[in-house]
């Protein structure tokens, strides 16, 4: 009634295995000999140096896209405190230059 899939399966110890991570017993299909175990290590070493390279590659578009949004936060940063500037000599100069009473006053 309460067992685990794994003990229903008629095989001992695959509950320990799943729970301990992977066998370190040698796959199916190997001799042991070394032959193909030699090629097979070979290509995983490969395989890993071209996973790094993509990590690599992945890591300096990131330092390029944050470099891009520095300067476009910049730039954002440079164009709001010139807008704000021009707009507070703007609203200044209307309100002294095209104001009638105030000319009329002096």
């Amino acid at each position: 009634m309460g067992t685990h899939p794994e003990e229903e399966d008629g095989r001992p110890g695959t509950a320990d295995q799943s729970r301990s991570g992977p066998s370190t017993q040698p796959l199916p299909g190997s001799d042991g000999v070394g032959g193909d175990d030699h090629y097979e290590v070979r290509r995983l070493q490969q395989e890993v140096a071209a996973l790094h390279a993509q990590l690599d590659a992945r890591g300096r578009r990131q330092q390029r896209i944050t470099r891009l949004r520095l300067v476009v936060a910049a730039l954002l940063v440079v164009i709001a405190a010139l807008g704000v500037t021009a707009s507070v000599i703007g609203v200044w100069a209307g309100r002294t230059t095209l104001n009638t009473d105030r000319w009329l006053r002096q």
